[in-house]
């Protein structure tokens, strides 16, 4: 009697099936995994070089700022003629905070990366704000800051057409810097420290027409203008 192979495929049929397994395929499907993981590395390495980059600009721009700054506080603050009579502060019920070289420092690198180009928003590094303030506490909590930062405004407003280029740019940063911390309170958001972070979750998605009001608002700057 006929007893089957094992193998129930003909020895002609074989060859032919054996050329029809392409095997090649699968390679291919690695190939791609592999072409996909060196793209998003690609990407992410190209994100952290962007991400250096930008760091590295707003350092040289922090010490830009800050060495103007220290002039400009300077003539706000002149040293007091002790030998003088005693002499009444100019300013307003707020008066400006006098702050340290630290915090000087700490306010240069706010008014960098609080500022926007007009209709920009600054949403984007609203990490870094947010860090920034955590560490800086005062920058919330004191009006002063606010006044000292429209003081050093007005001084750029007193050079009568003679400012220049310096002047002009750090005049934006001010200006940015001014409407995000003026902002929150002419939200509807709360006082003190955490109004910045109340700020950002609010304007980064509106949920009614006062959200979007106060985007808006934030937007063009207006928060400054109220300051």
């Amino acid at each position: 009697p006929y007893i089957p192979s094992r193998c129930s495929v003909p020895p002609h049929r074989f060859h032919s099936l054996s050329r029809m397994a392409d095997y090649a395929k699968f390679d291919k499907i690695v190939d791609s995994d592999d072409e996909r993981e060196a793209e998003d590395e690609e990407e992410d390495r190209g994100i952290q070089t962007a991400s250096a980059e930008e760091r590295a600009a707003q350092v040289r721009e922090k010490e830009e700022v800050d060495r103007w700054l220290k002039a400009k506080l300077a003539q706000l603050f002149p040293p007091a003629d002790r030998g003088g009579p005693p002499e009444l502060d100019p300013w307003d019920e707020t008066p400006p905070r006098r702050i340290t070289d630290e915090e000087r420092q700490a306010l240069a690198m706010f008014l960098v990366i609080t500022h926007f180009e007009q209709f920009d928003i600054n949403i984007g590094r609203h990490h870094d704000i947010l860090n920034l303030a955590r560490q800086n506490r005062w920058l919330e909590e004191d009006p002063g800051t606010v006044e000292l930062l429209c003081q050093l405004q007005r001084c750029i407003k007193k050079t009568g057409g003679q400012a220049d280029r310096l002047d002009d740019k750090v005049e934006g940063f001010l200006v940015s810097a001014i409407n995000t911390l003026a902002a929150p309170s002419r939200a509807g958001c709360s006082a003190g420290y955490g109004k910045l972070f109340e700020l950002f979750a609010v304007i980064s998605d509106p949920k009614d027409p006062a959200a979007w009001s106060a985007r808006e608002k934030y937007v063009k700057k207006e928060y400054a203008a109220e300051a």
